[in-house]
């Protein structure tokens, strides 16, 4: 990783939500369409939760909390799958 504009109108998963991966998801975010700050301490989320906004889940977070402008904070990445598909868990 060297400069931003890679990522210019792109999707991207940024893997570790500590300071680097925060850090990168941040840049990155000013040029990219969309970030997925992929980090092991996020709790795993329903659709519904997602959908809901201003209520909180079973752990007291409230969903509308976990984006921040283009930046989406998502569970920790298990898998990728055939077709780019990813699978978080938790």
């Amino acid at each position: 990783y060297d400069d931003p504009n890679v990522f210019t109108d792109k999707t991207v998963l940024c893997v570790g939500g500590r300071a680097s991966g925060s850090d990168l998801a941040r840049e990155i975010s000013h040029v990219a369409k969309k970030v997925y700050l992929s980090d092991s301490t996020c709790s795993v989320w329903s659709e519904d939760d997602e959908k809901k906004g201003d209520e909180e889940d079973a752990l007291g977070q409230n969903s509308a909390q976990r984006q921040c402008g283009n930046v989406v904070w998502v569970p920790k990445t298990e898998k990728v799958d055939e077709g780019s598909v990813i699978r978080f868990g938790g």
